[in-house]
């Protein structure tokens, strides 16, 4: 919805370059996060509550 609302543009000039780089890989088909279904910002995660998780910068991936 933030595409079609032209939200999209405020943020436009916020996003980095390592932020394009993993967009231009996942949309490559790279994949760095394995089978982990969910995310959340990793301070607000509750990793004894997953099966499993994987730590990635500021997220953490998990299988619930």
């Amino acid at each position: 919805s933030g595409a079609n609302s032209g939200r999209v543009e405020k943020y436009r000039s916020k996003v980095t370059e390592s932020c394009k780089k993993a967009a231009i890989e996942a949309l490559a088909g790279n994949n760095n996060i394995g089978d982990y279904k969910y995310f959340m910002m990793k301070n607000r995660a509750k990793t004894s509550s997953y099966k499993k998780y994987y730590i990635l910068g500021s997220h953490c991936f998990y299988s619930r």
